[in-house]
């Protein structure tokens, strides 16, 4: 493509024509000359104002620069001290109102003076001496000009301490600061679990609000000071929660059903949300595993069972099969996994962890073994002898089956029968078929041993060889067993009567009756006949209310008088009794034990003492034995033969006195009776008693008991071997209350006069 020109008249242009070249050489050394002479001028333009602003600067070697100004007010010119005179009362001004600190719509007013906050009025006019002091001479002057032309704000110094004045500013943070709330889940209303958002935290930013208010005071301002309070994210949000918060409403949405042994139990979903929560690194669902093993610990404690074997019981009279149990244990801790895991995998069931024992004894085994057993018992077995025989039934054998058990056995129960229990059932039969063996009984009459009951062969069971015949006759299946029977012998025989001797009088012993009525001279010599001349064997006891017998009428006693139970007193009194004056005969015989050493078993005092009992050589004071016969229970005289030889207790009543003599075998003791040891003694009463007695006859008088006073006794006893061997020492102790004057006044049936013979 062309394009057109356009066409347009110039002039042509010519070349220009050279110089001559002595004009080019002309132009060159004016050059030359004028450069010369233009430098010569700047260097001395250049060293004067060098020698100017040495001047200058040594003609404010002590005064601030010219130009340089303070909070406003000129200062250049000026040395250190006029100048600290002219900023005096400007810079005092700063720190003279207080600093208004915000926050949003917060407002905190600060007196700086009281925080610590000065103005440095030195550090401040030495800022300003130092400016164009620094650097070259090139900067040093180019300041001094700027300054000149322009001028230059020194700034100003503010001194504080730093401590007072933080401590001040963080009176302030409470107010302003809050910590940041993380999101967290809570339950609802409804008890379902529902995030709470997070909130942001409100920091304060100390060194930042400091730095601030110092730089506003510094720049005399006065204007408010912004606080930096920085944001504070929390450190859980919501978004954080979500993973966790759907593992969690997946939890409670359900219930967790427990799968056991036989049984099962569940987590609702109420229980449920007591236990998790969102929480972790990775904010997911939290199990609370105390509480999970808590609770499986309370479902083992109902699941948990020991294993039983199988056995056999009695229900209703039959034999039964006691069924067993399979043991179960849960593990707890393994179990408390499985439940943890299930809620963190939304499961709505798991199975526990549990072991199961099984027991080694069957119910097949115990069914057999009872069927057995019924054959046993209803079979039954008939005990035989010689005249006669029994059937032992079944109720007596049930009374008597043992079961001894062995798991390890094939047939693990094994029957037996306790042979004593089988043998009390038989008791009776036992009885009816046995003849008691009978010893001789002996006594001493007129100087000699006389058997006055002859002895007899017994027949007894041999209970142990006879359970053994009906054990094996029931477990042998044999319909009858044989009873054993044995002859027992009398221990004394002919040839160890022959043998004892009476040798020797151990002690003896006499009281007086001579003065006493006819019923009770009558009743000592009844009693006294009764207990003359038994012999006592070594180690055996003589009992006074064995060999007395019956103390009544029939046996020949008589109405005399005695100690009996006074009603109308509470205490006690003299009064005609059956048997009255027996006391005598037990009191002689027990001095006369007492003196020969023997072991006293039982002895009781009178209420009262009787002084004829205290008669010597024997008889002393507190030295008695009182005795009541009765048919409920009596006041016994017991004590045993403990020498090694046989004794015999000879008694005579010779119409005045009760004699008695304890024969026997010397043991070579040698016995020591201390004198009676009399305290605590009582006053009788002076005043006469009466009592009507219709025993006696009508206008009949009778002193039945003397004024004497109480007292306690004591006697001691020692026993020593003839080596002097300490045997034994005892002390007898007796009690006597005060007896008082009383006489009896007859009120029966007068006394018949004897009709005239005919």
């Amino acid at each position: 493509m062309s394009v057109p020109l356009s066409s347009e008249t110039t002039e042509p242009v010519l070349p220009a024509m050279p110089k001559p070249a002595s004009s080019h050489k002309r132009e060159l050394d004016f050059a030359a000359t004028l450069f010369r002479t233009l430098f010569f001028l700047a260097l001395i333009a250049a060293v004067a104002a060098i020698a100017g602003a040495g001047l200058y600067g040594l003609s404010h070697s002590n005064r601030i620069y010219e130009g340089v100004s303070v909070a406003g007010v000129e200062v250049g010119g000026m040395t250190r001290s006029e100048a600290k005179a002219a900023l005096r009362d400007p810079l005092r001004a700063a720190t003279s109102h207080p600093v208004i600190l915000t926050n949003g719509e917060q407002q905190f007013s600060l007196d700086p003076r009281a925080a610590g906050i000065e103005i440095d009025l030195d550090a401040t006019v030495n800022q300003a001496f130092s400016f164009g002091r620094n650097g070259n001479v090139l900067e040093r002057s180019g300041d001094w000009f700027t300054a000149i032309l322009d001028g230059h704000q020194s700034g100003i110094e503010v001194s504080y301490d730093q401590a007072s004045l933080d401590a001040t500013l963080m009176q302030i943070a409470p107010s302003i600061t809050r910590p940041a709330i993380d999101a967290y889940v809570r339950k609802n209303a409804e008890g379902n679990p529902e995030l709470v958002p997070e909130l942001p935290g409100i920091g304060f930013d100390l060194a930042t609000t400091r730095n601030s208010m110092i730089a506003m005071i510094a720049s005399l301002e006065n204007r408010p000071v912004q606080i930096a309070a920085p944001i504070i994210p929390a450190a859980v949000e919501v978004a954080d929660l979500n993973t966790g918060f759907s593992q969690i409403e997946s939890a409670v949405s359900s219930s967790l059903v427990l799968k056991g042994t036989d049984t099962s139990w569940e987590l609702t979903p109420d229980q449920i949300r007591q236990i998790v929560s969102v929480g972790g690194d990775q904010q997911r669902l939290i199990v609370n595993r105390d509480a999970v093993q808590s609770i499986v610990e309370t479902i083992a404690s109902q699941a948990n069972r020991s294993v039983k074997d199988a056995s056999i019981t009695v229900t209703d009279g039959l034999l039964a099969v006691d069924p067993s149990v399979t043991g179960v244990s849960v593990n707890v801790a393994e179990s408390a996994n499985l439940i943890i895991g299930a809620l963190e995998q939304g499961s709505t069931a798991v199975s526990l962890s549990y072991q199961e024992q099984q027991p080694r004894i069957t119910d097949e085994q115990a069914a057999a073994a009872v069927t057995i057993g019924e054959e046993i018992l209803n079979r039954g077995v008939e005990l035989t002898w010689e005249d006669g025989s029994t059937e032992i039934g079944r109720g007596q054998l049930l009374a008597a089956l043992t079961v001894a058990v062995n798991p390890d056995r094939e047939q693990p129960f094994q029957f037996g029968f306790n042979a004593q229990t089988l043998s009390e059932t038989l008791s009776n039969t036992f009885r009816s078929v046995e003849v008691p063996v009978i010893e001789p009984i002996l006594r001493y009459v007129g100087g000699k041993i006389t058997v006055v009951q002859e002895s007899q062969t017994g027949i007894a069971v041999d209970a142990d060889a006879t359970m053994k015949n009906v054990v094996d006759a029931l477990l042998g299946n044999q319909p009858e067993a044989q009873m054993v029977l044995i002859e027992t012998e009398p221990k004394l025989t002919d040839e160890a009567i022959a043998a004892i001797t009476l040798t020797d009088v151990l002690a003896e012993s006499s009281t007086y009756y001579g003065d006493s009525s006819d019923a009770r001279r009558h009743n000592v010599e009844t009693a006294a006949a009764l207990q003359a001349g038994w012999l006592i064997g070594p180690g055996e006891q003589f009992s006074f209310a064995h060999f007395v017998g019956s103390v009544d009428e029939e046996s020949g006693f008589m109405t005399g008088f005695g100690i009996v139970d006074d009603p109308s007193t509470g205490g006690v009194t003299t009064a005609p009794v059956v048997g009255g004056g027996i006391c005598q005969v037990s009191t002689t015989i027990f001095q006369a034990a007492f003196w020969a050493g023997l072991e006293i078993d039982e002895r009781y005092t009178h209420p009262y003492w009787i002084q004829a009992y205290g008669e010597p050589p024997r008889g002393m004071k507190g030295l008695d034995a009182m005795v009541n016969i009765e048919d409920s229970g009596s006041l016994d005289l017991k004590f045993t033969n403990t020498t090694d030889h046989w004794i015999a207790i000879d008694v005579v009543a010779d119409g005045t006195t009760v004699n008695v003599k304890i024969r026997g075998v010397d043991p070579g003791w040698n016995v020591e009776i201390s004198d009676p040891l009399i305290y605590n003694e009582i006053d009788p009463s002076t005043e006469t008693r009466y009592e009507e007695s219709p025993e006696l006859p009508e206008g009949s008088r009778l002193q039945v008991e003397f004024a004497q006073p109480g007292f306690t006794s004591e006697i001691t006893r020692t026993i020593t071997a003839e080596d002097g061997e300490l045997l034994d020492v005892s002390t007898v102790i007796g009690t006597y209350a005060p007896s008082q004057n009383t006489i009896l006044e007859g009120t029966g049936a007068p006394v018949a006069s004897p009709s005239p013979e005919s």
